[in-house]
């Protein structure tokens, strides 16, 4: 096949793959051209593929250019590269080492910034834990309900607008770090419980600093537009709460 030979290759082509009768008759070795209804590409130029599942997992033998029948089992391509790693149920054998894997028990593939690591779909997930869910959801509603209930029976002060306005703020706060705690409890814990309330706290966190706003416009701008100008100035750090509601806003849209 063109393109395969080269003097710098470490693998010798074509690859050389010895199955004995019984596992050449096997119902889960196949010469495929497809899997799961969907056509397999070319790799290299190969329209077919050797699959041995007990061998080599989900890789297969790619470049079949001969099959023959030799009295003696030969020495395939990965006896002779690797003979330390490959072997006759190497990779689904629980009980067979393996230097650089095993089947035995689960180790986490490796996350990055933008593919972090999830414990299962998300819409499988989302299902998992009911109670945990709507325990969330409860806590989470039932702070700004018990606010309003002091500020309808005068139990905030003399300035009630003025205490739910820090309490909104300080519950978005409070949110927010919980929110953040989600994905290291469940790294430490390793139970998937904490990432299926996360979207919905940090749902909650958005609402919190929506309620904030909507307090700080009602009860210390009296809705006087006119008014918001003198407010910037005497306290620069609006803008940066601005700032981060527009962050929040676009995370709330963007959230699935």
């Amino acid at each position: 096949m063109p393109g395969q030979r080269s003097g710098f290759a470490l693998i010798d082509w074509p690859y050389v793959e010895g199955l004995r009768l019984d596992e050449a008759m096997n119902p889960l070795a196949i010469l495929a051209v497809g899997m799961y209804g969907r056509e397999l590409p070319n790799q290299n130029g190969a329209p077919l593929r050797l699959v041995v599942p007990w061998k080599y997992g989900f890789k297969s033998i790619k470049s079949i250019v001969r099959i023959s029948l030799v009295e003696q089992q030969p020495r395939t391509t990965w006896q002779n590269i690797a003979p330390e790693e490959y072997g006759f149920y190497a990779n689904v054998n629980p009980t067979v080492d393996h230097p650089r894997w095993t089947q035995a028990r689960e180790r986490r593939l490796p996350s990055g910034l933008f593919s972090p690591n999830r414990p299962g779909p998300a819409e499988e997930l989302l299902m998992r834990y009911p109670l945990f869910r709507f325990a969330a959801f409860l806590l989470a509603c039932v702070w700004p309900l018990y606010w309003l209930a002091q500020a309808v029976l005068d139990a905030l002060g003399p300035d009630p607008g003025k205490v739910l306005v820090d309490r909104m703020g300080q519950g978005a706060l409070v949110m927010l770090l919980v929110t953040l705690c989600m994905t290291p409890l469940q790294k430490l814990t390793g139970w998937s419980g904490w990432i299926v309330v996360r979207r919905q706290l940090g749902l909650w966190c958005f609402a919190y600093v929506l309620m904030h706003l909507c307090a700080y416009l009602f009860f210390i701008l009296g809705l006087d537009w006119g008014q918001l100008g003198v407010e910037l100035r005497k306290r620069p750090y609006i803008i940066v709460g601005s700032l981060a509601l527009v962050g929040l806003l676009a995370l709330a849209v963007t959230s699935n």
